[in-house]
């Protein structure tokens, strides 16, 4: 198993105004673990990659004093108050380090940090079961 490194990240909430147009969502998140995880499979057109990302986020961890709310809660917020929340959905972008930039556009961000450093999120479990110190989130990301 690789070893995990405890770092801070950036997830960045995707949703949509009011002519459709994306909004990008930044939260700083500390002292989370990462672990990367490199992979390939043989398939009959060669090989596959199957590279990931897991990211164990503890419960009540710093999020730059936003609240955790489902996927759900956030999209019918509306979105003039997103901005005190932060969620975890699928295709939201992570990045493992803090951004403080205003980024518009995904497309930006993947320029700035490159390519391969911008994840999409393609799997979350919410861990919320035993004592409060081993409750998280975790969060796979491609």
């Amino acid at each position: 198993m690789p070893p995990q490194i405890q770092s801070d990240m950036t997830i960045f909430n995707i949703y949509y105004d009011g002519n459709g147009t994306p909004i990008l969502q930044p939260t700083v998140i500390r002292e989370v673990f990462w672990q990367s995880d490199y992979a390939a499979h043989m398939r009959d057109k060669g090989v596959v990659t199957a590279d990931k990302v897991s990211v164990i986020i503890p419960r009540g961890t710093n999020a730059q004093g936003r609240t955790y709310i489902s996927a759900e809660g956030f999209m019918s917020l509306p979105n003039d108050q997103k901005a005190s929340y932060w969620t975890l959905s699928k295709s939201d972008k992570i990045i493992n380090r803090i951004v403080t930039l205003l980024v518009l556009k995904i497309t930006d961000l993947e320029k700035l940090y490159g390519r391969d450093n911008v994840l999409t999120v393609t799997d979350i479990r919410l861990n919320l079961f035993g004592s409060l110190s081993m409750q998280h989130y975790k969060v796979i990301g491609k």
